[in-house]
This record gives C-alpha cells, sequence and structure tokens, in this order.
C-alpha cells in the first residue's frame, strides 16, 4: 500500500466538467475563497472555442506591491461534475496564460487507511494532475460548505461536502512556499481601497436571494 506524507496541506480540488455548446473538456478545479474572480487557462479556453476581446488586466495578490499586467479575456461557460450533474453558468471568467496550483496527488484508499475520518466519504478520483479552473468568489454559490467531516486533530485533512462533490482541505504544511490569489483590471487599480476590499470578502454573509450570489 501506498503511504500518505502525514506534512501535506490539501487544497479544495477536485474533478469538474466544462462545457460550451458541444464542446467537452473533464478537468480539475479549486475552489478559491481566497481569490475574487475566476480564472480559465488559455489552452482550455481555446478547446472550448470561447472568444472574446482582450482586455488589459492586472493580477495581484495579498502581499504584492508589483502587480503584473497581462491581455486577458471575458468569457462564459458550464461547469458541473459527476458528483451534480446539473450545469452552472460562470460568467466573466479571466483567461490567463497559466495557472500555478501545487496540486497534491493521493492514493484514496490509502488516504482513508490513514485518515479513518475520511473512510466513509465518497472522494473522488481527480482526472489527472493539471488544474485549469479555479473557481472564486464571482461565484460563491459553488464554494457552498454543506458538510464537514474532521478528526479531533488539527493536522488532519477535513472533508468538504461542496455543490461539486467532496473536496479535501488543510493538514498539516510542510513548505516554506505561500500561495494566494487576487486580481483586478487596470481601472479598478485606480480607486482600489480597502472597503471595496472587504466587500470581497464578505461574499459569504449575503443573502441568498442577492444577485452577487449568482454564477
Amino acid at each position: 500500500m501506498n503511504e500518505i506524507d502525514r506534512r501535506n496541506t490539501y487544497l479544495q480540488i477536485l474533478p469538474v466538467i466544462l462545457t460550451n455548446g458541444d464542446k467537452v473538456v473533464r478537468t480539475n478545479a479549486l475552489l478559491d475563497s481566497g481569490s475574487d474572480s475566476t480564472l480559465l487557462r488559455a489552452d482550455i479556453a481555446a478547446k472550448l472555442n470561447l472568444k472574446a476581446s482582450p482586455i488589459d488586466v492586472e493580477f495581484n495578490n495579498a502581499i504584492s506591491t508589483n502587480p503584473s499586467s497581462i491581455k486577458s479575456q471575458l468569457v462564459n461557460f458550464n461547469i458541473s461534475s459527476n458528483f451534480n450533474p446539473e450545469l452552472c453558468l460562470i460568467s466573466n471568467a479571466w483567461v490567463i496564460p497559466h495557472l500555478n496550483v501545487n496540486r497534491k496527488t493521493y492514493h484514496i484508499p490509502t488516504l482513508k487507511y490513514t485518515y479513518p475520518h475520511l473512510k466513509e466519504v465518497d472522494l473522488p478520483k481527480l482526472e489527472n494532475s493539471d488544474v485549469i479552473v479555479l473557481i472564486g468568489t464571482d461565484c460563491s454559490k459553488l464554494l457552498i460548505n454543506r458538510e464537514t467531516i474532521s478528526s479531533n486533530r488539527d493536522d488532519e485533512p477535513l472533508a468538504i461536502k461542496t455543490p461539486l462533490g467532496w473536496v479535501l482541505m488543510g493538514g498539516k504544511i510542510k513548505s516554506n512556499s505561500i500561495s494566494s490569489n487576487f486580481i483586478m483590471t487596470k481601472s479598478d487599480c485606480n480607486d482600489f481601497n480597502i472597503e471595496k476590499f472587504w466587500s470581497i470578502e464578505n461574499y459569504g454573509t449575503l443573502s441568498k436571494n442577492d444577485p452577487k450570489l449568482m454564477c
């Protein structure tokens, strides 16, 4: 049996199905409540035949003082999963050249043997080694925590049931690297302020009927 490194920290990654008309791509998505926008890798946007006019956009994160500017596009596509085949429209996702996500691979039977609290969790098998879409708080209904299963140890991962299926989160970190995502357009950069930042962070407290919760 394979061994699980107990020092791993797991991100909320799960297999998804992206569609645009008759174009279909099966891949992995990262659910990221720390990002205010949804990001899609450019090669997958091309496979889905998603096209839009180029827009200048600046990428930033929580500690960056020098945001990088690139040409991007805003595109729409549908997302679903084997767990939930109902299509959800993702609107105005940013197309980016690459997405740097450190995906932790795991063998599900070994994971359940190592962490008994995960034994009955229907963890999905990830599609491959790629994470090509990051779902941010602009599509917050896909980030809803419907159920959590945890142990009494802080260094063991949680299992979280989301609208797209079960994901792992947490565990004991062993890396000295930090990952953070934030994105804004050039026009946003000119008038960005702390009130706007907190309005982004407060998505979880909005009414379920608020239009900001729509995908």
